[in-house]
């Protein structure tokens, strides 16, 4: 009304909302209305004549905000007062947290965390830290009231209908909404919920968008663990044992399997000392053991649990070319324990198991830093009989936790080989340059490649990666000169056969 509808416009309007607050059938029509497109005039033809038309980019246009990339969390993280910001972006890395940390909000929670505990914690604590700060009133904003507990029961009614539903998105509730690929929040919640207690909820910062007019859980773990959170109440209001077996497994074609749905919960449901986690880590570690290398938090499981996980997986792979195991590199990480090591590498030299399996023990140790399994690496790296593929990840753990002397030792094994697999090349430069080697010892190594293939990636993608993340100005034109001396000695090494000719 002030601006006047004949500067309108000229005008530019943006709407702030949570996406929970946003209902974008009666809530994008009132915009319209109150704010309507003016038509946009062209030319039609050579005398000046013009038409009206009608504007075809969407209107209003809904956006929400990106992930936050590292420079931009380092950026924000200076801005907060964090003293030693390296010193905090190691910890996000070694937490595997960076999850946590795409928002705004997000690095201030973790912030603060890091300025009162200073550390950044285990994934239990993570979520739960996650978990009680987005689940409070922002200060400073005028949002519906809802105590902690009633908002820790809420989400977990959603997250377990979420789960069950296999439906991982909300719509956000709308008197014009036909939505039927995302679940009603209100119709998940427990029917003494009021409507006031549930707009409180869904307000809260728990929950992000999904795609235009839904939303989800900010993490995807962070649901899976309220899930389990949902059942273990329902377990300790006395529901029996034989009910909890029943949500979790199914039998097809006569024999029992996880249900893949419920896997991450299963995973969650392991850590604890009540007898329905001991059924829970009988049933896992029978049926599918595997769950604890890519859902969960390891790192709750005692050790004597862990060595029966890895005594399973490894009876299973025995005799065995490939296993098909899946695993993400932060529950690997998390799973490892130093008192683990003797059993990993035991693992890792037995010739019997399914390589793909040895694999997954030497990334064990790397993610999860086991120093005392370095020499179980070097024993595979220098064998002659070892597959090449093997031994590219020996080395890979020689680069991530290996000493000085076993760096040494990983120099003297690749000087002696007549032939360095292209494979198992880049993974020793990134492991020994430029901390072990010189320019001209990386030039040696790559003589001994063989010829890359037209379009081939593997040789000189991961070269190119790590000569870009710890080339020093002052040491590329070495490094460059003693390529060229290469290629024109070796094309084919560096240009493939096919092109150098």
């Amino acid at each position: 009304n002030e601006i006047g509808a004949d500067s309108l416009g000229r005008a530019k309007i943006f709407l702030s909302s949570r996406i929970s607050e946003w209902k974008p059938a009666s809530d994008a029509f009132e915009f319209r209305r109150l704010f309507p497109l003016p038509p946009t005039m062209i030319r039609t033809d050579t005398d000046g004549g013009s038409k009206s038309v009608s504007d075809e980019k969407p209107f209003p246009l809904v956006v929400h905000i990106q992930p936050l990339d590292q420079t931009q969390v380092e950026c924000f993280a200076r801005t907060q007062g964090v003293l030693n910001v390296s010193e905090f972006i190691d910890a996000l890395d070694r937490a595997f947290a960076w999850d946590f940390a795409r928002r705004p909000l997000d690095i201030s929670d973790l912030i603060g965390f890091w300025k009162e505990k200073g550390r950044i914690g285990s994934l239990t604590e993570l979520v739960e830290f996650d978990m009680s700060s987005k689940l409070r009133p922002r200060a400073g904003r005028d949002e519906h009231q809802l105590s902690e507990a009633e908002g820790r029961e809420g989400a977990e009614w959603l997250a377990a209908a979420s789960v069950f539903s296999r439906k991982f998105s909300f719509f956000v509730p709308d008197d014009n909404s036909t939505e039927s690929e995302a679940l009603n929040p209100l119709g998940c919640l427990p029917s003494s919920w009021r409507d006031d207690q549930a707009r409180a909820l869904l307000s809260r910062a728990i929950f992000d968008s999904a795609v235009y007019g839904r939303f989800r859980f900010h993490h995807r773990r962070v649901g899976e663990y309220l899930t389990a959170k949902w059942i273990a109440a329902r377990m300790d209001n006395g529901c029996p044992q034989y009910e909890l077996e029943h949500i979790l497994v199914e039998n097809v074609r006569s024999r029992k399997v996880l249900r893949p749905a419920l896997r991450p919960v299963a995973a969650w449901l392991c850590s604890g000392n009540k007898r329905w986690n001991q059924l829970v880590r009988s049933l896992v570690v029978e049926l599918d053991p595997e769950v604890h290398l890519n859902f969960g938090d390891p790192a709750n499981l005692t050790v004597d649990y862990r060595r029966q996980v890895l005594a399973t997986l490894a009876d299973s792979s025995r005799g065995r070319r490939r296993t098909w195991l899946q695993s993400s590199h932060d529950c690997l990480a998390r799973f490892a324990d130093p008192s683990l090591s003797l059993d990993i590498k035991a693992l890792i030299l037995d010739r019997t198991l399914a390589a793909d399996f040895r694999i997954e023990m030497l990334e064990i140790v790397r993610h999860g830093r086991l120093a005392e399994c370095h020499d179980a690496a070097i024993s595979v790296i220098a064998s002659p009989d070892e597959p090449d593929d093997i031994k590219q990840y020996a080395a890979m753990v020689i680069g991530a936790i290996g000493s000085k002397t076993a760096r040494t030792q990983l120099h003297q094994i690749g000087s002696q080989l007549p032939r360095v697999p292209n494979r198992l090349c880049p993974s020793i430069v990134e492991a020994l340059y430029p901390k072990e080697i010189s320019s001209n010892e990386v030039v040696k190594l790559l003589a001994k490649t063989e010829p890359v293939r037209e379009f081939g990636l593997d040789l000189p993608f991961h070269l190119k990666s790590h000569f870009e993340s710890v080339l020093l100005p002052e040491d590329a034109g070495v490094l460059l000169k003693e390529l060229l001396v290469l290629a024109q000695r070796q094309p084919h090494i560096l240009h493939g056969k096919k092109r150098s000719e």
